[in-house]
């Protein structure tokens, strides 16, 4: 081809480059409201049909055919309703480009120390564990990441920290999404590993399941864990996917298992007389934020949110660290680029890890499993969660 046309087919490349990424934006957005799922079936079945319609659209009615950009055509033919259009798809790519800056320059915040472990489920087990769902061919799919589970140990340095809490520990567990495309087998071993942990407290921060026939799944896998500290225990939020189904059950199966739930709730927690302050939040989608008034003024304040979008009200009301989940590591990763879809209002901004917004630590959880089975580049996670002061890590504690 000649000079010209080569310019003119990576012109059309940033082009859908940049389309794409309007409407992973747009979906991101969408799916971060509170929405039924059949309206955001729908909604993606539009996005697709967007996305990939516009590999034809572009190649044979602008490129190939058409206004034949690549076999001579000129720019000045195209109307100025499309032109308008592909400028905002070269937002689009500056959008990309900021987006793969921070996923491959973003640091762990200050006071972070992280370190991970990958657990081959299939190999322990000596059978990959896919159930009888009807996405188990997506379970099935080549070099999917599912049955891979990471333990992710986090020490998190926190200035605010009262004495009596420094070395704590926490194990967060979020997103099993019970309903059967992944079996039971790979929940359990998860479970295995936050057991083996033996945390002070447990928490879990929503969407429990997708099939409600696989309540029955919470007794072998959440009544496994036993905290060290028994005033403290295990609690739990729910989240979105929850919200579609009846959840009084769910709450009872939880509490049976010996799970307190704290949605909407503030509980004090004392550890060498200090006082923290444990609430849940499961907005948009069921109870609501928690009445902060109810805990000491002077407590360490850690909130349990589905959503990470929730963060910018956690700053406004003083919370300290907040453990969320829901965007599953983006699920898919992109080399270089990193995740593209995430339900959020922030688009990835939160898609999976830890992050500093002012003086809010938050760490969104990668979860276990989601409603379609599929894993590259963001495996499952379990997490256990160390509290330090600044002080004591300062001396070398």
């Amino acid at each position: 081809m000649p000079t010209e046309a080569w310019l003119n087919a990576a012109l059309l490349f940033a082009v859908f480059a940049g389309h794409c990424e309007l409407m992973a934006a747009w979906c991101n957005r969408f799916h971060g409201l509170k929405v039924r799922h059949r309206v955001t079936a729908k909604v993606r079945a539009v996005h697709d049909l967007l996305v990939f319609g516009a590999i034809p659209g572009l190649l044979f009615g602008f490129g190939l055919f058409g206004y034949r950009l690549l076999r001579g055509g000129e720019w000045s033919a195209v109307p100025w309703g499309w032109k308008a259009y592909f400028a905002l798809c070269g937002l689009g790519v500056i959008s990309l480009l900021v987006c793969t800056a921070r996923n491959l320059f973003r640091p762990l915040p200050t006071g972070v120390r992280r370190e991970g472990r990958r657990i081959d489920v299939t190999a322990e087990l000596g059978f990959k564990p896919i159930g009888t769902g009807r996405r188990r061919h997506q379970a099935a799919a080549p070099w999917n990441g599912q049955f891979t589970l990471e333990a992710v140990e986090l020490e998190l340095t926190l200035p605010d920290l009262p004495p009596g809490w420094d070395g704590a520990t926490i194990g967060h567990v979020s997103d099993s999404h019970f309903q059967g495309e992944v079996g039971l087998p790979f929940f359990e071993r998860a479970f295995t590993e936050l057991a083996a942990w033996r945390c002070d407290l447990y928490v879990f921060t929503g969407d429990l399941l997708d099939k409600p026939a696989r309540i029955d799944w919470i007794a072998p896998t959440f009544g496994q864990l036993t905290a060290t500290n028994p005033a403290f225990g295990c609690r739990f939020i729910l989240g979105n996917h929850d919200w579609h189904y009846d959840v009084a059950p769910l709450r009872a199966a939880m509490t049976a298992a010996g799970w307190g739930d704290v949605s909407g709730r503030v509980e004090t927690l004392l550890r060498g007389g200090d006082p923290l302050a444990l609430a849940g939040d499961e907005s948009p989608w069921l109870n609501g934020p928690p009445d902060w008034s109810q805990a000491p003024p002077d407590a360490f304040r850690l909130l349990l949110a589905h959503t990470p979008d929730l963060y910018p009200r956690a700053k406004r009301e003083g919370v300290n660290l907040m453990l969320a989940g829901h965007n599953h590591g983006g699920q898919i990763t992109l080399p270089l680029i990193g995740p593209v879809y995430a339900p959020s209002q922030h688009g990835v901004r939160h898609a999976g890890g830890t992050y500093r917004e002012g003086a809010l630590l938050m760490h969104v959880s990668r979860g276990l499993s989601g409603r379609q089975p599929l894993r590259y580049g963001a495996v499952p996670e379990v997490t256990r969660i160390t509290l330090r002061r600044p002080d004591d890590r300062a001396n070398g504690a």
